[in-house]
């Protein structure tokens, strides 16, 4: 091994160290995997410094960095929380009364709906002015079926 062979793979190794770290102190800043794969890159040129060169030593870094890159893949998405369960633990708003902030309008999801726990874009059959008094017919994620709310007298 060349004294210049050892400092690049040093510098492999610290450089994916660092990103690690960066990624543990900064979480989402998507900088593990590459941080893996230079910490890997660097082991592999402090075991085999030599073997750069070679044809077939080259195909055999490849093979091993794109089986690590999966196994790195697999092992983070093991420590990220799932986001899926958020989805399911949604309410539905349906049956739901608000109040008209923007005018309802049909086949456009432009209207506002006021709730006691927030807002949200809404759409009807028919136009339903601000100020009304709505009720939800169906929730579909991303803004509501509603229909005018019967007067009480």
């Amino acid at each position: 091994m060349t004294m210049e062979s050892f400092w690049v793979a040093i510098m492999f190794v610290v450089a994916g160290v660092l990103m690690l770290l960066a990624e543990y102190v900064a979480p989402k800043t998507y900088i593990a995997l590459p941080g893996v794969l230079m910490l890997a890159l660097g082991i592999i040129f402090l075991i085999y410094p030599e073997g750069v060169g070679d044809w077939w030593s080259s195909a055999i870094m490849v093979a091993v960095l794109v089986l690590l890159v999966f196994a790195a893949m697999k092992f983070f998405q093991m420590l990220a929380p799932s986001e899926q369960n958020e989805a399911i633990v949604a309410v539905s708003t349906a049956g739901k009364r608000g109040t008209v902030l923007e005018d309802v309008m049909p086949n456009a999801t432009a209207g506002k709906i006021q709730f006691d726990d927030g807002t949200k874009s809404a759409t009807a059959a028919v136009r339903i002015p601000a100020g009304a008094q709505v009720v939800v017919i169906e929730d579909k994620g991303t803004h509501v079926v509603v229909a005018e709310a019967e007067k009480k007298p």
